[in-house]
């Protein structure tokens, strides 16, 4: 900034005083200490905002004091050691600081420090606290609609009767868990199942109970399937799929008897079973064999022709794949008797009576 240099020495000091005072920005100049030492920091310039978040009154008045004499609150402001490394520096330094400000609450500013003529320093500080909180509540703001889609992604796939994954999740973990088990070659299992007699079931008691009867089995499915790594959904209706990675037809069918145990030890109440007033499921098996199964919908596709092929022996029981065979249970290619009457070979739920 030039000056008239007709202008007395008082009146170019009131002009220059009075531009920094109209300055938005608080700005601090200071002349080094006289020997040199650490602290001992004059005030060669400062504006009314400076002043003021210093603990002045105003600027008038306090060139050449020491700092701490014309700013009381300079100690507590932390830029002393600062100043110091900045008055060292070549081009200066910038960095954020918060700052208590005359209302006692915290601001934020945009501070430069750097070296001023003489070994001295200068000091800018430009209030952005309105920039920061506008930044925070955007990050608010992101944050919150980040949780939004999440929970809209999780409702996408669960489904709101149960809590299960739904069939939109069952499809694109399958084809993500095929692709997992071809690439690496471990085994995958996929088992389907399906409540017996439901529609009776229904019919007698009642939609609502019916829900709750649909809620009941997903409750045991999802807590005899204890694995992280196991996915239980319902496929539809009464139906439901779980889908076992590395794990083999061996596996699965473990799983089935524990889960037959588990539906045993409720003995929920189904007065039209025939199968002793008891709820019973029926369960169809496949494990993954690479030449067959393109993709989930056909790996699925063959534990369901088991689940018809259990359903059709008399249900209250499970069957396998004709691929995936297993010692003792009736395959998706076993021949259908002309009654509903289950051979001795088909393991079923022991809650006959």
């Amino acid at each position: 900034m030039t000056t008239d240099p007709t202008l007395p020495a008082s009146g170019r000091e009131r002009l220059l005083q009075a531009a920094l005072d109209i300055a938005s920005d608080a700005i601090l100049t200071l002349h080094p200490p006289a020997d040199g030492s650490r602290g001992g920091w004059t005030v060669a310039a400062v504006n009314a905002q400076f002043a003021r978040l210093g603990g002045a009154a105003g600027s008038a008045g306090l060139e050449g004091l020491p700092v701490q004499a014309a700013l009381p609150l300079w100690p507590a402001l932390g830029l002393d050691a600062w100043a110091h490394a900045a008055a060292r520096s070549v081009h200066g330094e910038q960095k954020d600081v918060a700052l208590p400000g005359a209302d006692g609450q915290q601001r934020w500013y945009a501070a430069y420090a750097g070296p001023a003529e003489g070994g001295g320093c200068v000091l800018r500080l430009a209030d952005i606290t309105t920039v920061r909180q506008t930044e925070e509540s955007l990050r608010a703001d992101t944050r919150r609609l980040q949780q939004d889609n999440a929970q809209l992604r999780q409702l996408a796939w669960m489904d709101g009767l149960t809590g299960l994954a739904n069939r939109r999740a069952l499809d694109t973990i399958l084809d993500r868990e095929i692709a997992r088990a071809r690439r690496r070659g471990e085994p995958l299992a996929v088992v389907m199942c399906d409540i017996d007699h439901f529609k009776a079931f229904n019919d007698f008691y009642g939609h609502l109970a019916g829900d709750d009867c649909i809620r009941e089995v997903a409750r045991v499915l999802a807590a005899t399937s204890a694995r992280a790594t196991d996915v239980v959904a319902r496929y539809g209706g009464e139906e439901f799929a779980l889908v076992l990675s590395n794990t083999d037809a061996v596996g699965a069918l473990d799983l089935v008897r524990r889960v037959q145990d588990a539906l045993h030890a409720r003995a929920l109440s189904d007065a039209t079973s025939p199968n002793g007033k008891l709820l019973t499921l029926s369960f169809g098996l496949a494990a993954f064999v690479a030449a067959l199964d393109a993709d989930g919908a056909a790996l699925v596709g063959r534990a369901d022709a088991a689940l018809y092929r259990a359903k059709h022996l008399g249900r209250n029981r499970v069957a396998t794949h004709a691929a995936n065979p297993l010692p003792g249970i009736p395959d998706s290619s076993a021949p259908l008797p002309p009654s509903a009457v289950a051979p001795r070979s088909a393991v079923s739920l022991r809650i006959s009576s």
